[in-house]
Order: C-alpha cells, then structure tokens, then sequence
C-alpha cells in the first residue's frame, strides 16, 4: 500500500511539474484568484493589505504575483519543514474557496547529540515553496521571494 502511495505522489508532480514547466499551460490564472494576503510572522507583525480582486489596486498586485508564480522554476530540495520559525507566507484564496501558500524555502540541518537534538533553518534566497492542495513544490522565483520578505510592505 505504501508503495502506491508513492507512486502516485511521484506521478501526481510529474504531472504538475510537466504542466508548470509547459509554455502553454499556466498553473495559475488570474480570474481564478479572489483575494490574496501576506500573514504570519511574529504576533507584533501586522498582515498585508487584503488584495482583492474586485479592487483595481488587487488585480494589479494580484497579477503580478500570479505572473511570478507561473514563470517561476521548480527545482528539488525540501519542501516540508517542520516548525521553524514565524515565516511570512502569502496566502492567495481562488474563486472556488481552495487556499494557496507560498512561503521562502528553506534548508534545515537536524543534528544529533547525546542530550538531544537541534534543527537549523535558513532561508534560501530567490527560493520558495508553493502548496496547492496537498502538494509542495520547490520553485526559483527571486522577484517572489523578494517581494515575500520586503516587497509587500512597499505596495500601495
């Protein structure tokens, strides 16, 4: 059983990744995309703006992101982390109520010693990972992750 388990998972990115990789199919559109926010963080930091997509200033933003998702380039490397931190994460609502993230990736080294263990974690620059449903993809969107760590805060 849990090998067909892992079968489908790798077949399922196959196909997603063939399908983002593709010049002709977006993994993202835009009229699919309600409403988008940054959350998350320590608890002093306050979310974004709410980018909605019946707001012009929205759909601009809005677009813009998507645009940066679809170009971006899936590459291996971890995708699940554990806890690690307070990330800043973009959560993008689609019209049909699924929930999208995007978060920097990151590279976590586990170390084992006689009293117990220590994780950690550093965020790879230019990288991060996108969850759609129940799959994680690491992808290389610099102009993404820019705008993940600083950029949202500079939007009007």
């Amino acid at each position: 059983m849990k090998n067909i388990q892992i079968v489908f998972i790798v077949v399922v990115s196959i196909i997603i990744l063939t399908a983002w990789n593709s010049s002709t199919t977006q993994l993202l559109k835009v009229e699919d995309i309600a409403s988008m926010q940054v959350v998350g963080g320590l608890a002093s930091t306050k979310p974004s703006h709410l980018y909605q997509s019946t707001e012009e200033i929205g759909k601009i933003t809005i677009t813009k992101i998507v645009d940066w998702i679809n170009s971006s380039k899936p590459i291996g490397g971890q995708k699940e982390y554990g806890k690690h931190g307070y990330p800043m994460v973009i959560e993008i609502k689609k019209n049909d109520g699924k929930i999208i993230t995007i978060e920097p990736a990151y590279n976590c080294v586990t170390k084992t010693y006689a009293g117990g263990r220590t994780k950690t974690c550093i965020s790879v620059k230019g990288e991060i990972v996108l969850s759609i449903d129940s799959d994680r993809i690491r992808a290389e969107s610099p102009e993404l992750y820019d705008w993940l760590k600083e950029g949202w805060k500079k939007e009007k």
